[in-house]
């Protein structure tokens, strides 16, 4: 009895010191195998991802746009482990890039699939609409530009016109003025002439008042030689 238990204990402990060298290695399931996926696609066509994987697996799709938001959404496989996952909304334009994960029936998950990359597009209506308005931009720009330097340049001449016919005022007033003043002083100096002419008929006129009756006689000529020019010059220069 004492010899039977001994070798049962022997018995136990050899498999004890089995178990406890023996490594256990627990295996993940296989993930997913894709078999098809746009790689390029307008904002308008819906995203498709299909391929195969274990009969009525849960399949995980997770997407990464540029910006690294997250989504995911799932699709159960059929009875032949095949699947077909269409992305539910609008993808805006932009690179996406997705994994997919798989959920047996036991509830083993799958390690993710490699990362995969798609691009989406605009559609061709708003890339067109895009061109256009952005001709319109340029045209409406062009156009404002014209109005303003044609603006600015009816203003500047509506002034310059104004300006000039204040000049011209200016001018023919100061002329008129001159005039009236030098016909002032010549009135005068004709007067003292009148009256050195009369002196010279009653009396006669000392050398000095001759001298001043030849100078005021010169003068006079002078005067109004040089007081029909300045006018022709202000008429001149009034009628520019």
């Amino acid at each position: 009895m004492s010899s039977y238990k001994s070798a049962y204990l022997c018995e136990v402990t050899q498999i004890c010191a089995f178990i406890a060298s023996t490594t256990l290695t627990i295996l993940s399931i296989q993930p997913p195998t894709i078999v098809s996926y746009p790689q390029k696609l307008s904002a308008s066509q819906s995203f498709q991802v299909a391929g195969t994987t274990y009969p009525d697996a849960v399949v995980t799709l997770d997407l990464t746009d540029a910006n690294n938001a997250a989504n995911e959404q799932s699709v159960t496989a059929d009875a032949s482990g095949n699947f077909s996952l269409d992305w539910t909304g609008t993808l805006v334009p932009g690179t996406y890039t997705f994994t997919v994960t798989a959920k047996d029936t036991s509830g083993a998950t799958s390690l993710p699939t490699s990362p995969r990359t798609f691009i989406v597009t605009g559609s061709p209506f708003a890339a067109w609409g895009s061109t256009i308005m952005s001709y319109l931009l340029l045209a409406f720009a062009i156009i404002a530009g014209l109005a303003l330097v044609l603006g600015t340049g009816y203003i500047l001449w509506y002034r310059l016109g104004r300006l000039r016919r204040r000049l011209k005022k200016m001018t023919i007033h100061s002329g008129r003025n001159a005039q009236r003043d030098f016909e002032r002083i010549m009135d005068d100096l004709h007067a003292l002439a009148v009256l050195l002419h009369r002196a010279r008929q009653n009396r006669k006129l000392t050398e000095e008042e001759e001298t001043v009756l030849e100078t005021l006689k010169r003068d006079l000529m002078k005067m109004e030689e040089d007081v029909l020019s300045r006018l022709e010059q202000i008429d001149d220069e009034a009628e520019r």
